[in-house]
Order: C-alpha cells, then structure tokens, then sequence
C-alpha cells in the first residue's frame, strides 16, 4: 500500500491537475511538545482529509529530511481534476497554526495539466 498509493495517486487519469512543491517548518515547530504537535498536525490533516474523502483531491507526501541543499522536510504533490480545488485546499491549509506559524520555507510551486498518462486497460 506504502508504495502502491503514490504510484496510483500520480497516474490516475481523473487527476490531470497537480501541485508540487517542498516545504520546510521552522526549528520551533520541533521543540513544541509533542502533544502540541500532534494537536497541529490534526487540525492540518482534517482539512486534507475532508478534500480527499469528498474526492477533491489526493496528495503524495516525500519526505526528504537532510537530502536536497535546502533541508526541505517534505516534497508535497497535491492532484485533483480541477485546479481551483487545489489553490482552495492551499488556501486553507494556510489558515492552520502549523503553516501559519511554523512554516519556515514553502516553494517554489510547480503547477501542471497532465499531457500524457499510460494506459493499463
């Protein structure tokens, strides 16, 4: 599933739109105490879980902790049919006290239309 989901979030055909861009929190996200991480996270996550179960959109997560020149925690893709959905979903991620506070570097964003996707049939 772990390695199955992502492949499967990218390649579907009813998902031609997609957004992707690193992310970085700030050093005081991590000395927060657990629980109010966990707390953040939640809020954070309800909101995307709302867009995905109403099948707005699907999101892949890399997580590259010390890998890339700028210390990016996570490389997002966010994709949906339609593209207005995905710069709402960004929009309300943004209201969160995670992004809103502890957001160190966000971008760039790389915004695209699917030109080609194989066919399994």
């Amino acid at each position: 599933w772990l390695l199955r989901r992502p492949v499967e979030a990218a390649t579907l055909a009813e998902r031609p739109w997609a957004v992707w861009y690193p992310l970085r929190r700030s050093g005081a996200f991590y000395r927060l105490p657990k629980e109010e991480q966990t707390e953040m996270l939640r809020e954070h996550g309800i909101i995307g879980h709302h867009f995905g179960s109403a099948g707005y959109a699907a999101d892949i997560r890399l997580e590259c902790f010390g890998i890339d020149a700028a210390d990016n925690e996570f490389i997002l893709g966010i994709l949906s049919h339609r593209l207005d959905w995905l710069s709402k979903l960004g929009k309300e991620m943004r209201s969160t006290k995670q992004t809103g506070e502890y957001r160190s570097h966000l971008g760039p964003f790389f915004v695209g239309h699917v030109l080609y996707q194989r066919d399994d049939a």
